[in-house]
């Protein structure tokens, strides 16, 4: 009976100990929720205290990254991507005073939206998951 006891404590010590970084700090995933192929893109969503780069090749239409942990994320990042052999950059707006998060999943979505120009541009928009 000791034996199962004991067993039975390690194997939660094991579980409830085990380091599940998804657990800490804040999880980012990159969404493509365009029409379009997406290519040579970079996000970044860093802080004064944490790189936070997203760097990939191509994403294709309803495409979603796995996450990626981070230990805090800028609310409004930026990014450079190129659609259609045409490079968007799309520059994230500040307040000045916004705050960092620290903990969360959040989804990065990336639309290609016709402005009023005729011309593409790019949206980014960094959204809390329902969890």
């Amino acid at each position: 009976m000791k034996k199962i006891v004991v067993l039975i404590l390690v194997a939660f010590a094991v579980f409830a100990c085990s380091s599940d970084d998804d657990s800490l700090g804040v999880n980012v995933r990159v969404a493509n929720v365009s029409d379009f192929e997406l290519e040579d893109i970079t996000v970044n969503a860093s802080t004064n205290d944490a790189n936070v780069f997203f760097t990939m090749e191509k994403l294709s239409p309803g495409e979603f990254t796995e996450y990626q942990n981070f230990p805090e994320v800028f609310p409004n990042p930026w990014a450079n991507i190129n659609v259609e052999g045409e490079t968007l950059v799309w520059h994230g707006f500040t307040t000045g005073h916004d705050v960092p998060y620290f903990e969360g999943n959040f989804t990065c979505f990336i639309d290609i939206v016709e402005d009023h120009n005729q011309e593409n541009s790019l949206l980014l928009v960094l959204v809390k998951d329902n969890e």
